[in-house]
């Protein structure tokens, strides 16, 4: 089966006021974090005019979503001359996902501020990708290509950061704002590298500033993923998403509870 993450979803919601939520993308108790950021992409960009870009999404994550059809209520709060600022709310019987997402409308100005290029590693086509183990790897991984070049891996008494590469397998079409928003989430929390043993842990708060969308998802996108702090808990962490050029696409940053 293909599953999409492109404009067909934004359709998708115009005709049936929600989306179906593919099997085979599990992520412990949950539906896969990107396949929940693109239908709030996708739910919000439908009362949105074409020309304004998505800039930021500030998600909540409330509830396990699960596989099976997904209500959505969309509100526009705002729009001005700059910005139009969208209110989105996923339901399965209770509230899922809430998520407030800003798109702007593209101005000139003479401030630009270059981000900082990420440190070089060996090439994606140098590296492995991570198999897919049924029961033993989350179930999501199955449709991403995921290469590790530096730091720990999972539960592994690790430095809680990684540096690789990703991108989609062949059973996923993705494309644009929605699709990049789907890849953001491919990598899991690096504050689980710190264990010795398999732990759980969730997604509580998603912040999501896209720069830079480009024509195509592929080949591989470097990312650069780090624990900022952790305590009670609760975790921060915030990744880095760069095109093959390594101009920066993405920045993500998390709260996660992790139940060690």
């Amino acid at each position: 089966m293909t599953v999409h993450f492109d404009d067909s979803l934004v359709a998708s919601f115009r005709a049936s006021g929600g989306f179906d939520f593919p099997e085979g993308f599990g992520q412990g108790r949950a539906v896969y974090g990107g396949v929940v950021g693109a239908a709030l992409v996708a739910a919000a960009r439908s009362q949105v005019e074409p020309k304004r870009r998505l800039r930021t999404m500030q998600a909540q994550l409330m509830r396990p979503a699960k596989p099976g059809h997904v209500e959505a209520q969309v509100k526009v709060l705002r729009e001005g001359s700059t910005a139009t600022f969208v209110e989105v709310q996923l339901s399965q019987a209770q509230p899922v996902a809430t998520a407030t997402l800003v798109f702007v409308n593209p101005r000139e100005g003479s401030l630009h501020v270059p981000p900082r290029a990420p440190e070089t590693i060996k090439p994606a086509d140098a590296l492995e990708a991570l198999p897919y183990v049924p029961g033993l790897t989350p179930e999501f991984t199955q449709h991403l290509d995921l290469r590790w070049a530096n730091g720990g891996y999972p539960f592994s008494q690790s430095p809680t950061l990684y540096d690789g590469y990703c991108t989609f397998r062949e059973t996923v079409i993705a494309s644009g704002e929605i699709g990049l928003m789907a890849l953001l989430d491919a990598w899991p929390c690096p504050t689980i590298c710190a264990t010795d043993r398999p732990v759980a842990s969730s997604t509580v708060t998603w912040t999501a500033h896209l720069h830079h969308v480009p024509d195509s998802l592929s080949p591989h996108f470097r990312y650069h993923y780090e624990t900022l702090a952790a305590q009670d808990g609760f975790s921060t962490a915030l990744g880095s998403l760069y095109a093959s050029d390594g101009t920066l696409c993405a920045i993500s940053e998390q709260l996660v509870v992790v139940f060690d």
